[in-house]
């Protein structure tokens, strides 16, 4: 038995998945934090926009996550594509979410958030407030 399934992660979880916010998705029952990015609270400008967002590359396709070992707040922590393409990288370049640093230290999205922001993409067109600020400021 592997370590990832002996501390209860699958080694790959595929399927159709279901969108609860900007970084947050359902697949196969198991509620999956998009790794490495932080997208806008659902209260935040432009939270239901990202979440919106997530929903249309997801659009019904099969997403096939690997989970990197971690969990935050009751959540297997992986990365998710569709398709063959990073669906928190096409997050974070299309400007629906940003880079969280404290969880992307080998800088995995720092080009597509570089790009996002020279274009002005989604958040970045105009002056925001960082998601992990905005939960600090209102703690549940």
């Amino acid at each position: 038995m592997s370590l990832l399934a002996w501390l209860g992660f699958a080694a790959t979880i595929t399927g159709v998945a279901s969108v609860t916010d900007g970084d947050t998705i359902v697949v196969s029952d198991k509620h999956i934090r998009l790794a490495g990015i932080d997208a806008p609270e659902l209260a935040q400008p432009l939270g239901t926009a990202a979440r919106a967002h997530l929903r249309d590359i997801i659009s019904g396709r099969a997403v096939v996550c690997e989970p990197d070992g971690t969990r935050s707040y009751n959540r297997i922590v992986a990365v998710c594509s569709v398709d063959g393409t990073d669906i928190g990288w096409k997050m974070v370049r299309d400007g629906y979410a940003v880079r969280y640093p404290q969880y992307d230290r080998e800088c995995r999205y720092c080009d597509a958030q570089t790009a996002a922001q020279a274009e002005r993409s989604g958040l970045w067109a105009g002056p925001f407030e960082m998601p992990w600020d905005y939960r600090h400021r209102r703690p549940k």
